[in-house]
């Protein structure tokens, strides 16, 4: 004797909220600025264009190479911030991707397993069916 699973009826829309629900992607963003930095206001334009026009030659060697040194600190860490902030964003398209991919795989499984479940029964109603001779 087979047992038959018993599924508990579901409106269309409870469905609906239950896949809307596994297919949400929580994104949570973070604010990674050290809190002695955090609402600092950026230098006038003023100020930045009075030193990038100041003349070096009124300094010292020591003096001269001591500011290019500080100028290439702050490039570097501009660029690796820059770079940081591109790796956030090709990781967050690739989660993006990857879950939309994993979304499609879902809606492809449900469709085979309800067209699966269909032709199973419908093979095993045709079993049972007495033969009817013409």
């Amino acid at each position: 004797m087979a047992v038959s699973e018993v599924h508990e009826f579901e409106f269309p829309d409870e469905v609906k909220r239950k896949q809307d629900a596994k297919d949400k992607l929580e994104v949570e963003v973070v604010d990674d600025t050290p809190p002695e930095d955090r609402g600092r206001e950026p230098m006038p334009k003023e100020v930045v264009e009075d030193i990038d026009k100041d003349d070096l030659s009124e300094y010292s060697e020591k003096v001269r190479l001591r500011m290019s040194q500080l100028r290439k600190v702050f490039h570097d860490e501009r660029r690796l911030k820059e770079a940081e902030v591109r790796e956030k964003n090709e990781a967050l398209k690739f989660a993006q991707t990857q879950f939309e991919e994993v979304k499609q795989l879902r809606q492809r499984l449900n469709t085979g397993e309800k067209i699966f479940i269909k032709e199973v029964g419908d093979a095993a109603s045709r079993r049972l069916r007495p033969h009817v001779l013409d």
